[in-house]
């Protein structure tokens, strides 16, 4: 049993690891461009905001409206900004620069149906003596109006979408 036993190496004596190599740091630059690319598309679906139509923009900044604190007097002024900002784009209208009799005038004159200018020229009306006349309004006045004007702009743009779908 004098038989020497020799033992080879597995690896040849310039062996170089699988991370040293050319394919592997091409591979590994690869991935990583890869993964980054992912990423960045998905931040940027994800900061992509979604365009509120007229009627959604209107709706919440009347629910903004509601729970914000003011007093009555600026609470009245955003009320009928709101208004008049749905009502000049609905109808084509430059209601910002008119004022509250003017606006139920100008609508009147349109031929918008009866009970959406009824209930405009309610609130309206109810409005100016608060946002002049320095009238101390009431909360549950407040929210009255508040829910008034959220009927109207629904009324509205229910109206709209008969009106669209009737002309198809």
């Amino acid at each position: 049993m004098n038989q020497s036993v020799e033992v080879f190496d597995i690896y040849d004596y310039f062996y170089t690891p699988m991370w040293h190599q050319q394919w592997f740091i091409v591979m590994l630059v690869l991935c990583s461009l890869l993964g980054v690319g992912f990423i960045v598309v998905y931040v940027v679906r994800r900061s992509r905001k979604k365009e509120l139509s007229l009627y959604e923009q209107s709706l919440a900044q009347l629910e903004q409206l509601a729970y914000g604190h003011y007093n009555s007097k600026e609470f009245y002024f955003l009320l009928t900004t709101i208004l008049k900002e749905y009502l000049s784009s609905m109808y084509s209208l430059n209601l910002q620069s008119k004022t509250d009799f003017e606006v139920i005038k100008m609508i009147k004159q349109q031929g918008i149906s009866a009970p959406i200018v009824e209930l405009i020229e309610q609130m309206l009306s109810g409005m100016v003596t608060v946002k002049f006349a320095n009238k101390k309004a009431g909360q549950e006045q407040m929210v009255q109006d508040l829910k008034r004007c959220t009927k109207a702009i629904k009324f509205i743009n229910y109206k709209k979408q008969l009106d669209t779908s009737d002309t198809l």
